[in-house]
């Protein structure tokens, strides 16, 4: 590689992570409390979860709970199960018979409804730490953008990955077969980030290329 296409790399591989430093970090902190947000919400209401099966679910009665406060003839009505909650959120469409129909039912509803009592909440009214960490995940605070942000995150972070392979290649494969326990502890640490990037590079290229495209395909779906 010529000087001029080294440092090309070099300065893109630098500029690129210091650009997406902060929302990456961010994706990455919110993304880790993500996964515990039926235990944060839990925790939130005080109460513990029964762990219900999905499949033992009642759907009946919660369809009729529904019916006593909702016009639900001719929409669609769609439950999220998620894995632990006992609140589990329905999404139902505007009715596709328009005539002579409340008002509420001409426009989609989401709520939250508790799959043992059938008492049911506005998203808002669910709305707390666990689901705001979610959200902030996919930087969907910022309207419009902000799905779209996070999966330019995303690529970017792949390009960043690609120009750092390109710059230290030649670092990581000596670096690789030298590893020596033996040796001070710095050296150790220095060469331990240089192996482990090597064992973890497959993994971070697809996790980046798969998170980017599901957040464009999320972002279309919703502008659809």
């Amino acid at each position: 590689m010529s000087q001029r296409n080294y440092n090309v790399f070099f300065n893109t591989h630098t500029v690129s992570g210091i650009v997406i430093s902060v929302a990456l970090y961010i994706i990455f902190f919110a993304g880790a409390f993500a996964l515990f947000k039926d235990e944060i919400e839990a925790w939130e209401n005080g109460k513990h979860s029964q762990n219900i099966a999905r499949e033992q679910i009642n759907y009946d009665f919660l369809l009729k709970k529904l019916s006593e406060n909702y016009h639900l003839t001719s929409r669609d009505i769609r439950f999220y199960l998620g894995h632990k909650s006992d609140e589990i959120y329905v999404l139902t469409s505007p009715a596709k018979d328009t005539l002579n129909i409340p008002e509420e039912a001409k426009y989609q509803n989401y709520q939250s409804i508790n799959i043992h009592t059938g008492k049911t909440a506005t998203y808002t009214e669910k709305y707390g730490l666990g689901e705001f960490l979610y959200r902030l995940h996919f930087f969907t605070q910022i309207p419009t953008i902000g799905v779209y942000l996070a999966g330019f995150v995303s690529f970017f972070f792949l390009f960043a990955i690609v120009t750092g392979v390109i710059v230290h290649w030649k670092k990581i494969i000596s670096n690789f077969y030298q590893f020596n326990p033996k040796n001070i502890l710095k050296k150790v640490w220095n060469r331990c980030s240089y192996s482990s990037w090597s064992y973890r590079l497959t993994f971070s290229i697809y996790v980046r290329c798969y998170w980017g495209l599901l957040l464009s395909k999320y972002s279309c779906f919703n502008s659809c």
